[in-house]
């Protein structure tokens, strides 16, 4: 009877290694007696480096698992799995313009949207010098802001100077 050596699937990981790089996640192989292994990340990417590090662009926790092998010189291939549940880094950005034309502008310019990614929830609201909501939204769609302001308010284009908000502009985010 013959014995062939079974490989023991282990790994650790480390969220937001990098403070410049959002999403990343390092993986160490703490494996024993395995000759090759096989990641898969859980966002459908895999790799065989023995210690990646992967960058996540989404905003979800993930099932990493780790398959590993021992070839046994050719012999007999026994392998190990190992899955642990992780939580890379959300990447959640945010910008509000603070100019637009709405007379003159092309394309974004003609518009007030605010842009982002990876938000819960969030309510914007401009306000004109005198204090008036203008406009308004909390409407989200794919975790970022839906609506634009087209610059009208009553039915007419709201007049050219400081931009209404520009001095009480309310934001909020989650």
């Amino acid at each position: 009877m013959i014995v062939y050596d079974s490989p023991i699937a282990e790994f650790t990981y480390t969220t937001d290694y990098d403070d410049n790089v959002l999403g990343e996640v390092t993986f160490e192989n703490a494996s024993i007696d395995y000759d090759r292994s096989f990641w898969d990340f859980g966002d459908g990417q895999t790799s065989e480096e023995e210690n990646p590090i992967h960058v996540y662009n989404i905003n979800r926790d993930v099932l990493v698992v780790l398959v590993v092998y021992n070839d046994n010189n050719g012999a007999y291939t026994c392998t190990d799995t190992f899955s642990v549940p992780v939580e890379p880094e959300w990447i959640t950005t945010f910008f509000a313009p603070n100019a637009f034309a709405p007379e003159y502008g092309p394309g974004d310019v003609s518009f007030f949207k605010p842009v982002g990614i990876g938000l819960a929830e969030y309510k914007i609201i401009v306000y004109s010098p005198w204090g008036e909501a203008v406009w308004s939204s909390d409407k989200i769609e794919n975790e970022s802001p839906a609506e634009f302001w087209d610059g009208f308010y009553k039915g007419a284009i709201v007049p050219q100077g400081p931009i209404p908000g520009s001095q009480i502009l309310h934001l909020w985010m989650v």
